[in-house]
């Protein structure tokens, strides 16, 4: 399938309506704001790094979508995406973020930045099966690999009643994409289930790692993921660090990688490069988090 152009998101709004707000309760992010933050190109990708728990060297960067319209503060994903996707916007999306990821993947290559980056997928796009190549066709133009790219997906999808996600998740783990389940531990998750797909990380809900330092039953779960992770040959990452304690408890329970606030705030991919008043080689870059890090201790 084609990229979505302007006039199509508009033709789409014309035939559904004009700017009644969404139904998630986002008064504040109407219709009418959702084709403004495509068509206006205010959508951009945020980087936020993740890291080694046991070094503190990063390893990888998430790109997290934000929105600034006149008027108003940045937004952050939260706040906004659930409407793109309600009205009709989730390719859209997707393809924003993934083109600025790729973008940012290249330029921090050419200035000697190794870091790859996963992108979230909204998961009622898994039911097309033409998006393994549109995606690759994507990379292609920036020289991209696909391995410096992971797909996150929520742990809901696996719920869903798509007749082609599975094809598809293997068609992306062929082409050497890696794969992530976001949120994992906030629903009722079958190891089982997660086993039998190619996921190749599992990233645990920040509603598990907030605290963790001070209560049994989330260290337990934690351990548990990490365990059945490991066997399954899966990276597990925590999301939502943000307290020293967190941090050291997490690498001690078996798991790979963290990000959060603690570790460090998203930025932009220009942030990345000039952070520290210059373009950091890998290594100064890995010396910038591990100061961070030792400065919060």
């Amino acid at each position: 399938s084609k990229p979505i152009t302007p006039q199509q998101i508009v033709d789409i709004l014309v035939a559904s309506g004009s700017e009644s707000n969404n139904s998630n309760g986002l008064d504040d992010v109407s219709k009418m704001d959702a084709v403004r933050m495509v068509t206006e190109r205010r959508l951009t990708a945020h980087f936020q790094p993740q890291v080694d728990l046991q070094s503190g060297e990063i390893t990888s960067c998430e790109a997290l979508a934000r929105c600034q319209l006149p008027g108003r503060e940045i937004l952050s994903a939260a706040q906004f995406v659930p409407a793109l996707v309600e009205n009709g916007f989730a390719l859209a999306l997707f393809d924003i973020v993934m083109k600025q990821a790729a973008a940012a993947i290249r330029d921090w290559h050419d200035h000697g930045l190794k870091i790859p980056c996963s992108v979230n997928l909204a998961p009622s796009l898994l039911d097309d099966l033409e998006l393994p190549d549109r995606i690759c066709d994507l990379l292609v133009l920036h020289k991209v690999a696909p391995s410096d790219i992971t797909i996150e997906l929520t742990e809901q999808m696996t719920q869903l009643p798509l007749d082609n996600f599975i094809e598809v998740l293997t068609r992306l783990r062929m082409q050497g994409f890696g794969l992530s389940l976001d949120d994992f531990g906030v629903e009722a998750s079958n190891f089982d289930r997660l086993s039998a797909l190619p996921f190749t990380e599992v990233k645990i809900d920040r509603s598990l790692v907030a605290g963790c330092s001070d209560d049994v039953a989330k260290r337990a779960t934690i351990r548990a993921i990490s365990t059945i992770a490991a066997q399954h040959e899966m990276t597990v990452l925590a999301e939502g660090i943000e307290t020293q304690e967190d941090f050291d408890t997490l690498g001690q329970l078996g798991v790979d990688l963290g990000q959060g606030y603690f570790i460090a705030m998203p930025k932009t991919a220009a942030e990345v490069l000039v952070d520290h008043g210059g373009r950091p080689t890998q290594s100064e870059w890995n010396e910038l988090v591990e100061r961070r890090v030792k400065a919060s201790r």
